[in-house]
């Protein structure tokens, strides 16, 4: 079962929205206030822990490479329907 922060559930929608209108991923530095988060060391924070749970791969190092997963879309989509735990 993946049980996630609301700020978790949160920085998988908006990387996923804003690489369905742009075409590439955001950022840390441009997620970090669409995430409501001024440090971008605490975006980065968030973002190894979705990647550690399997939700999202980045390459570290390199800039805009964040996605979701299939298991981070399957889970995104849970959470909008309602459904909180797999």
């Amino acid at each position: 079962m993946i049980k996630l922060t609301a700020r978790q559930i949160l920085a998988l929608r908006k990387l996923q929205e804003y690489r369905e209108l742009n075409g590439y991923s955001p950022s840390v530095r441009v997620l970090a206030p669409l995430v409501d988060l001024a440090s971008t060391n605490t975006v980065s924070y968030h973002l190894r822990g979705l990647a550690a749970l399997g939700l999202i791969v980045y390459e570290p190092g390199q800039a805009r490479t964040c996605h979701l997963t299939p298991l981070g879309k399957q889970t995104l989509r849970r959470y909008r329907d309602g459904v909180q735990t797999l």
